[in-house]
């Protein structure tokens, strides 16, 4: 289910400082120098006198949170969840976080208060395939039934590329088909339509070339985020000459956009999957190496290159989505 706050309730967020809001930024600044151009000055919060600060604020409002109040959420970000970088994408800045996930700046914040949030939940598991729950609810498709994506063709460097990206997520979205109820369908009649910062509300998702010089092949989304220009899935340059197989990229990015969870992410496992950390999980069931979700750990070859749909993987998805009765 899609996380939704209710719009009545404004957000609380309590953050707790190590210092002063002058001083707990990353120790260079500079890297966020492009962070906050839609600022409104007006909006700055005083420096609290005590260790804490609350944040109260609508849904709506996020895009006013002050450049020193982002600062800080993205270092306790990075210190809880993992390492936070910049690309830009049509213009806009986004956060590239978890390694596959690039989220707008609104984006990102509502990731950050909901990853707050989610210490008290747990992350479950289904036939061992790894889950996000909140208030009692795991996160998954509202309408698996139909679940409607186009690719934004002009963007991309050429027609060779544009084909590849569109066969491999074609064959990678059947074999999620038909390995659960999930029916992922191409509306390709508005691959040519698409223009930058367009989304249509017939579309669930849009799959975009965004070129990068960070080091990541593609990104994803989940289920629950609410913002359309925060469900795409973004295609890098390094698609193309990556070790990944071309369909197990979609394969894996795919299961995001369904819900699941990175198989090394589990508590105990990252230590040999060092770039990206466990905190806030917790282990359930067994470790599954071979999942889809589970990227490829060069130092204990963990994981794999094709990124193949397991059978942990499979039983996962049909438990959670179950198909139709015919």
């Amino acid at each position: 289910m899609r996380y939704r706050v209710p719009p009545i309730i404004p957000f609380v967020l309590i953050v707790t400082l190590l210092g002063t809001i002058t001083k707990c930024g990353p120790g260079n600044s500079d890297n966020y120098s492009t962070i906050g151009e839609d600022f409104v000055p007006e909006t700055i919060v005083p420096v609290p006198e005590s260790d804490s600060l609350t944040l109260r604020f609508d849904p709506d409002s996020i895009q006013q949170v002050p450049d020193p109040i982002l600062k800080f959420i993205i270092e306790k970000y990075s210190k809880e969840y993992g390492y936070v970088d910049t690309v830009n994408i049509e213009n806009e800045m986004r956060f590239l976080v978890e390694g596959d996930l690039v989220l707008s700046r609104q984006g990102f914040i509502d990731h950050f208060i909901f990853r707050e949030a989610e210490r008290q939940s747990v992350q479950v598991e289904e036939r061992k395939i790894i889950v996000r729950v909140y208030r009692h609810k795991k996160l998954l498709l509202d309408n698996p039934a139909s679940v409607t994506y186009a690719i934004k063709k002009s963007g991309f460097p050429s027609e060779a590329f544009y084909r590849r990206v569109k066969s491999s997520l074609e064959a990678a979205a059947n074999e999620w088909n038909n390995a659960s109820g999930v029916n992922f369908v191409h509306l390709e009649e508005w691959d040519g339509k698409l223009t930058d910062n367009q989304y249509p509300g017939e579309l669930f998702f849009i799959v975009k070339y965004g070129y990068s010089d960070k080091d990541f092949v593609a990104s994803s989304f989940f289920p629950h985020f609410k913002l359309p220009k925060d469900r795409i899935i973004l295609i890098n340059d390094y698609y193309m000459t990556t070790k990944y197989d071309s369909i197990g990229v979609f394969r894996h990015e795919l299961g995001h956009a369904m819900g699941f969870l990175h198989e090394h992410l589990r508590a105990g496992v990252t230590a040999q999957c060092p770039d990206e950390p466990s905190a806030r999980f917790f282990s359930v069931g067994d470790y599954d190496p071979t999942s889809v979700m589970h990227y490829y750990c060069r130092t204990v070859g963990f994981g794999s290159y094709e990124l193949k749909l397991s059978p942990i993987d499979v039983a996962g998805a049909a438990a959670l989505y179950h198909k139709p009765t015919p």
